[in-house]
């Protein structure tokens, strides 16, 4: 596996005994700077998924979509974060190219939020509040 990307967090994370699944997390942000997390009943259409690690590595928003299948959340996801590394402010205006022709509008989280229903990302943060949209 690749190293591409480490953080004081990650180091902490490291030094600990965790299972296979929390190991997966921790394998993809070093590799890939985040990991896009979904959660969902597909049998009910209720899916969303989330981004963990975008805060710890590039100083950015963690991200949130709701109701998109899986594929569709992770891959919108992706999208946004690249835009975000790119420089781009996802808090102004509308977006075209991130879910299809669809125009997409990021706004900021309350942080219950997270901690309620991001629970990756508020395991990896270890219950600290962090920026999401």
């Amino acid at each position: 596996m690749a190293s591409n990307f480490t953080s004081e967090r990650l180091k902490l994370w490291r030094g600990r005994e965790l299972n296979e699944n929390f190991t997966e997390t921790l394998n993809k942000i070093e590799e890939f700077g985040w990991q896009t997390w979904t959660v969902g009943a597909e049998q009910l259409k209720r899916n969303f998924s989330y981004t963990v690690g975008v805060s710890d590595i590039f100083g950015l928003p963690e991200l949130i979509t709701v109701g998109l299948i899986p594929e569709t959340g992770g891959h919108s996801l992706n999208r946004a974060v690249k835009l975000m590394r790119d420089g781009i402010d996802l808090t102004k205006g509308r977006f075209r190219d991130i879910v299809g022709e669809v125009e997409v509008e990021f706004q900021s989280i309350d942080p219950k939020w997270m901690h309620h229903v991001m629970l990756r990302t508020d395991w990896y943060y270890e219950g600290r509040d962090v920026p999401a949209l």
